[in-house]
Order: structure tokens, then C-alpha cells, then sequence
């Protein structure tokens, strides 16, 4: 499975008004808000995983996936080749990680508002320590590039349609954005 996903950050004036924005797309459906708890993990070799526990605020309901991606940054669009199972049991997961010489990178809390738009996942993400982010993502089996550039036009377009400035398109991970920030506290 490919995620093709482009990220930008929000200013808090913009923040308030997307939803709205969003609200308005003809034949969007809103799925729900969630809160996602993510511990990265990663080898001496630095290989990384993520573990996410995730908790519908509608339902009670909760779940924890783990996730391993091969990343690729183009033109400010995510492209992922990623892997995901479900796990039963996330503290006995951790032990099993750290058994198998994966230690904890960084911990990461993303409160999501989560809408449906013509195959479009769009996230509305309150980051902690980092603020606000809208998210647009499609999933795709294929692995053809050219289909991967449709794709992410065709979420720079969306972008566009929402009033978003491409230069407000991070390209950044969380978890570097987060450690940088962390960094910058110690110093």
C-alpha cells in the first residue's frame, strides 16, 4: 500500500475557519475525531517503526497498528510504501521492541478531525508541541510514479481549493519537527 500525503501547517485564524471550509465540499462526510498516541521506535541501524494507539472520541472504541514505512519526499508530497498490523496488546508490543534492540525515539499526541472528500482523507491535527496542520492523504496499491504524481496534484489542487498557501507545506516530519523543537529546549 502506497500513502500519498501532503501536510501543511495552519495558522490559528486558519485553523478556525477550516473545518468550515472543509464542511462545505459537496459529498464530504465527516468520520469522526480521534486522539492518536504514537511511540516511534527505532534501531541501532536507524530503522524506524511506530507504534499507534488510537481512541475514537465517539465510540470509546480504541486500537493500537503498528506501522513501518519507506518514505520518499516529492515536491512536498509524502509518498510511503508502508506495511500495518493491529496489535492486542501495546505494553507487551513495547517490551517485545525493546527485546529485539529497538529503542523509544520520540512520543507524539495528534488530536484529529477526520472527513472523507471524493477519496480523500483530510485531517484537521492539533499536534502537541506543534500546533495546527491540515493533512490530505490517499492510499493506493498502485506503485506506478506517474500515478503517484496524478495523485499528489490532485491533492496540491485540493490544497489550492481550500486556500492553503503551498508555501505553508511542510515537508518535515512530526518526529523531526518534534525533536528539533525538544532539542532547541535542552539547549
Amino acid at each position: 500500500m502506497y500513502e500519498i500525503e501532503i501536510k501543511a501547517s495552519l495558522t490559528a485564524q486558519q485553523a478556525e475557519s477550516m473545518q468550515q471550509r472543509i464542511e462545505k465540499l459537496p459529498g464530504m462526510s465527516f468520520k469522526g475525531i480521534y486522539l492518536k498516541s504514537d511511540i516511534y521506535f527505532s534501531s541501532p541501524e536507524g530503522r524506524t517503526f511506530r507504534l499507534r494507539s488510537e481512541k475514537d472520541h465517539q465510540t470509546g472504541e480504541s486500537l493500537s497498528i503498528v506501522t513501518i514505512k519507506d518514505k520518499l519526499v516529492d515536491e512536498g508530497c509524502e509518498i510511503n510504501r508502508e506495511a500495518e498490523f493491529r496489535v492486542s496488546d501495546p505494553a507487551a508490543f513495547e517490551e517485545f521492541a525493546g527485546m529485539a534492540g529497538y529503542g523509544e525515539l520520540i512520543r507524539k499526541v495528534k488530536a484529529c478531525r477526520l472527513y472523507r472528500f471524493d477519496g480523500v482523507n483530510i485531517e484537521l491535527n492539533n499536534i502537541e508541541e506543534l500546533g495546527e496542520y491540515l493533512e490530505l492523504e490517499i492510499l493506493t496499491e498502485s506503485e506506478e510514479e506517474s500515478r503517484h504524481r496524478r495523485l499528489r496534484d490532485r491533492l496540491l489542487e485540493l490544497l489550492d481549493s481550500l486556500d492553503v498557501e503551498r508555501g505553508q507545506i511542510e515537508t518535515r516530519y512530526y518526529i523531526e519537527m518534534l525533536a528539533e523543537k525538544r532539542q532547541k529546549k535542552s539547549d
